[in-house]
């Protein structure tokens, strides 16, 4: 669960990185006096060539970024031009629902600070009760290869009583919001 909350948090970091540079975008079409925004993305990202007009017309622009403290994430930066002002976007991504998107497979959706702790993972507990979310705390008490987990971080895991309500058990929600 913890994979898919840092896949999660990924995500997250990547629509902020889309923002950032949709904003870039907007604002040199807003203003011109201000300095060139091409370049300006180039000097803080990955894109060092972006044709502006053929982004406009095309769809996402993405590129790996440079790797990162653990060989499990993966860096990818985002470009692409949308329609609307700055406050228009900003507002519709903070209204983004991953759980209301069925094709990502998101059983649960929460915002995470930037250095989230194990209480940050409350809402874990808060799992609808299908056979997705089923099948992940069936795993996780059985320990599955499919977890992605290290031999020391199943160490962790301890199946004590299984009470705490609701389809996540408290023992398995309190084992990925620690791990």
């Amino acid at each position: 669960m913890k994979a898919k909350m840092l896949n999660l948090q990924r995500h997250f970091s990547v629509r902020a990185t889309r923002l950032l540079l949709v904003l870039l975008v907007l604002r040199m079409g807003l203003t011109t006096a201000h300095a060139d925004a091409i370049s300006e993305l180039a000097s803080f990202s990955i894109f060092d060539k972006v044709d502006l007009a053929q982004l406009a017309k095309s769809d996402v622009k993405t590129a790996h970024g440079p790797p990162m403290s653990n060989s499990r994430f993966l860096a990818v930066q985002s470009c692409y031009v949308v329609p609307g002002a700055p406050a228009q976007q900003i507002e519709a991504l903070r209204r983004w629902d991953a759980t209301k998107h069925r094709e990502l497979k998101v059983f649960l959706h929460s915002d995470l600070p930037s250095n989230p702790n194990p209480a940050n993972f409350e809402k874990l507990r808060n799992a609808p009760s299908n056979a997705s979310v089923r099948s992940f705390v069936a795993a996780t008490e059985k320990l599955s290869s499919n977890l992605q987990i290290s031999e020391d971080e199943a160490k962790k895991f301890s199946a004590g009583t299984a009470g705490g309500g609701g389809p996540i058990p408290a023992p398995v929600a309190t084992f990925w919001a620690e791990l």
